[in-house]
């Protein structure tokens, strides 16, 4: 029989989670009735630079895919206003920080 021990005595840690700082960011209105989406820092005014914006619906379908090189913020999406009522997953990327996720709705 082997019995294993995972008590870290023996078996160092070989990966650690890497601490980025990404910008803390809000979508609002949310729910949005009108069909506006607007992207904001939630703590601090973000200064204008890149945007990676994708909306995916409720099946996984990317329905707005954008990648602008200089938006100043607070940044209102266009084509949200187009969107039929429903739940949809909002990616946002800001400069080179990891891509944020995040639940709207539109009734």
């Amino acid at each position: 029989m082997i019995r294993l021990e995972l008590s870290g005595k023996n078996f160092p840690v070989t990966a650690r989670a890497a601490r980025i700082s990404s910008p803390a960011l809000r979508i609002y209105p949310n729910p949005s009735t009108h069909g506006q989406l607007s992207i904001d820092g939630a703590s601090a005014h973000l200064q204008s630079g890149a945007l990676e914006l994708q909306i995916q619906d409720a099946f996984g379908r990317t329905v707005v895919n954008r990648k602008l090189a200089r938006v100043s913020f607070p940044y209102t999406e266009p084509s949200a206003a187009h969107l039929t009522s429903g739940i949809y997953t909002v990616g946002v990327r800001v400069h080179a920080a990891p891509m944020q996720y995040y639940k709207w709705i539109r009734p």
